[in-house]
This record gives C-alpha cells, structure tokens and sequence, in this order.
C-alpha cells in the first residue's frame, strides 16, 4: 500500500470494520515472514467472547506516525509528497531551500537557481519528454545532450557564458 510505504501508515483498531483482522497479516516472525491469525475454536472462543467490549468504540481508522494530530490532512500528504521528490532531487530540507531565497540575487535569479535544482526547465530535452517537437541538438554547441544539465554546465557555449558570471554549482547549494 503507497501510502504504508511513503507515510509509514498503520492502523488503529476500533470497531474492526475496515480491518481485516482474519485474513490480514498481523504477526511478523524473526525471519521476516508474516503469519495469518489463528482460527481460535472451542473453549478459548468462549473464553475471549466473555471479555467486556467497551462501551464506546470507534470506527478503524489509518492514522501517520510523523502527523502531530492523528487525523490526515490534505495538506500533510502535500508535505510529505513534496518532501518524497525533495529527496529523490537532491534537496532533503526546506533549510537547504531556504539557502536559494536567502541568496542576494533578483527573484527572478532565485528562481531560475531553483527550478535548475529542481530539473524542471523547460529545455528541448525535457520538452520532448512531454511530446513537444524541438530539433534535439543543443542550440550552442549543436551537440545531442544526454540529460537537462548540459545546457547548464557541459556545453562549451554556457561554460563560457558562466566564466563571465560568479557561479555557485548545485553541491555548493545542497551542503
């Protein structure tokens, strides 16, 4: 389940009628593997039928180890989706994030700083990823880039355009 996975979900067992306490796997054995719950007959159902119920129970409910407040929220999950592709690009915190804003640059530098980062400039490459015809050769160097960071660093026209320009590389940034 994704959101097991990504949000590290479990469940809170209350009335029982969301989960599947008979056919889900509950218990994990030192090897890894899980085991299905017992089939309990005879005197021991009798046994655990006489247990006091109480008096107010509540529904199942899926509830996130790292949410404060037990109860998702739509803006949790856009947290931690954000955090999820915050990751998988380079950029782990919003501190490190908050090392482009601070910078004294024009917003616009920032930006541009940011979406670099990010991998989400809308060069040739990256535009026919999303089916837009552009000649694949770079406009520079008229070489075939093999991934977006070409234009910025690889291509011998930007190398010489950012000699001209103090530089802070993508590392510098994320440190």
């Amino acid at each position: 389940m994704l959101t097991n996975r990504l949000f590290k979900a479990r469940w809170v067992n209350g009335d029982g009628s969301k989960v599947k306490v008979m056919c889900d796997l509950w218990l994990r054995v030192d090897d890894g593997r899980w085991i299905g719950a017992p089939q309990i007959q005879g005197v021991d159902a009798k046994v655990i039928l006489v247990i006091a119920l109480l008096s107010e129970v509540q529904e199942d409910r899926l509830i996130w180890n790292e949410e404060k407040e037990i109860l998702y929220s739509v803006r949790f999950g856009y947290r931690k989706l954000m955090e999820e592709r915050s990751y998988r690009g380079g950029m782990r915190t919003p501190q490190q994030w908050g090392k482009i804003w601070k910078v004294q640059a024009p917003p616009e530098a920032k930006h541009l700083m940011w979406r670099i980062c990010k991998d989400c400039l809308p060069t040739r490459m990256r535009l026919q990823n999303h089916y837009v015809q552009y000649q694949q050769e770079c406009p520079l160097c008229l070489q075939v880039p093999k991934d977006d960071w070409h234009l910025l660093s690889e291509c011998e026209g930007s190398k010489e355009a950012w000699n001209e320009v103090e530089f802070v590389s993508r590392q510098e940034i994320v440190k």
